[in-house]
């Protein structure tokens, strides 16, 4: 198995949706977790939307065309799917890229306005399995919740005050 580290770009075998066909692409590793890699992918195409990031440097990033890193379409991807690595984003694109993550990959959401509206609602004609615990005298609400019994949807944890 080829090694890689945060800020280095590979070639890792990416699955597509429908979990049948996969193809070798190019990727940048965003961080590590435990036997995973979170990376973006990297493609020959041009920028087209605000959280694309063209690489500048990327010949000295060891990519062979003029390349875009799209922060749109990150992939968590077992370690065993890298190929073999390619080279190192260079500092003036990584700090770019910085930049539009902070800017623009961030929940779109507030979480107190979550935390409220989640107390009572519950979406209609789905399954509930809920539980609570105690923690520094706080009620924190756990539920998961299915669209059928055999699939787990979603699940959300509250404080419910």
């Amino acid at each position: 198995m080829t090694t890689i580290q945060p800020g280095e770009l590979g070639v890792a075998n990416i699955t597509f949706t429908n979990g049948i066909s996969s193809k070798k692409c190019p990727i940048l590793v965003l961080w590590l977790d435990g036997n995973d890699i979170v990376a973006a992918v990297v493609t020959s195409a041009q920028p087209r939307t605000q959280t694309d990031v063209f690489l500048k440097y990327w010949s000295i990033a060891g990519l062979r065309v003029p390349s875009t890193l799209r922060l749109s379409r990150l992939d968590c991807l077992e370690k065993s799917l890298l190929i073999a690595t390619t080279g190192q984003i260079s500092e003036p694109d990584a700090k770019v890229l910085k930049t539009i993550w902070d800017a623009f990959i961030k929940p779109q959401f507030k979480f107190e306005n979550l935390v409220r509206s989640n107390c009572n609602k519950k979406p209609p004609g789905w399954g509930t399995v809920s539980y609570s615990r105690g923690v520094n005298n706080q009620v924190i609400n756990t539920q998961s919740r299915y669209s059928n019994p055999n699939k787990m949807i979603q699940i959300t944890s509250t404080k419910c005050q």
